[in-house]
């Protein structure tokens, strides 16, 4: 089985890495790493990578002209032969913007999981995440001439909802097409066992009660946060309620609208409790929204 995984970065693409790891491991499948087969494995063993286990991670660049496995943002080369790579791959994960060469890729997959997060809560872990370590040493351009999360929070929003926007707008177009299965973070933090019980339907995958609390032991969010400390800042949704300004708040329901409300998003305070899902119809492709594209993580 070969499942590609979608994400904006910072939607809890490390979260659901780990889950659909796990879930592979606990149904007995193998699972097969690209890089291992590769010149640069050797070397790589030696990097500081932020990220237990990291190095066997297969992640992907989609461009309409090449495709790029990489490592990081620390190495990053062309593919040369997309069969081979997905035959020494079982789990793949790629932060890349829909593009027309995307349908191409996903069709080669068994299955694709494409997980949001709301984008205001995004935009605050970016804001973290921006100045650990290993972000200020190997993806600088990222915080830019940024001091701390407050001012990134100040000047950086607009790109950051932005993007969202774009991201998230593009690969619903392509869902019903593509057969993408959509799953939302919120979801998985408010009632993890049913989640988890879609997904493995949407897989074709029957694991049995011993197997599903083994999973959520691993993935509980203190279990990674002692493994990946810098990856994993803490739990929970919607902090933008208490983090946010006014202003800034108004600057997101301005940008991401159509979408927060699409998806059934809060748009203010006064309704934290809505839970978000996809509309049993979809409107048509021309009619979803999207934003422009001013992508923060450049490089895909």
């Amino acid at each position: 089985m070969n499942i590609l995984q979608i994400s904006l970065p910072k939607s809890g693409t490390f979260w659901l890495a780990n889950i659909l790891s796990n879930i592979v491991k606990e149904a007995g499948i193998a699972e097969k790493a690209f890089v291992k087969t590769q010149p640069i494995y050797e070397a790589a063993k030696t990097w500081d990578l932020p990220i237990k286990n990291m190095l066997d991670i297969n992640m992907l660049n989609i461009t309409n002209e090449v495709l790029f496995y990489r490592i990081a943002n620390i190495f990053i080369y062309p593919i040369q032969d997309f069969n081979e790579y997905i035959n020494n791959t079982t789990n793949v994960w790629t932060h890349s913007l829909a593009c027309c060469k995307t349908p191409e890729v996903v069709e080669k997959f068994d299955k694709t999981v494409y997980i949001i997060r709301d984008p205001r809560d995004v935009a605050i872990s970016w804001s973290h995440f921006a100045f650990t370590p290993f972000m200020k040493k190997h993806y600088y351009y990222v915080a830019g001439n940024e001091v701390n999360p407050e001012s990134f929070l100040k000047n950086k929003l607009y790109t950051c909802i932005s993007d969202w926007m774009n991201h998230v707008g593009g690969y619903l177009k392509s869902k019903k097409e593509l057969d993408i299965y959509v799953i939302f973070y919120e979801n998985l933090c408010n009632n993890f066992n049913n989640e988890l019980q879609k997904m493995l339907e949407y897989l074709e995958i029957e694991l049995d009660s011993d197997s599903i609390a083994r999973i959520k032991e691993q993935v509980d969010f203190t279990s990674m946060k002692k493994d990946s400390p810098d990856h994993v800042r803490e739990g929970g949704f919607y902090k933008w309620k208490n983090v946010l300004s006014n202003e800034q708040k108004e600057k997101c329901w301005q940008i991401a609208q159509p979408l927060l409300s699409l998806l059934n998003y809060p748009l203010g305070d006064h309704d934290l409790d809505k839970l978000p899902r996809i509309p049993v119809e979809l409107p048509e492709v021309s009619s979803l929204p999207s934003g422009p594209s001013v992508c923060l993580n450049c490089k895909d």
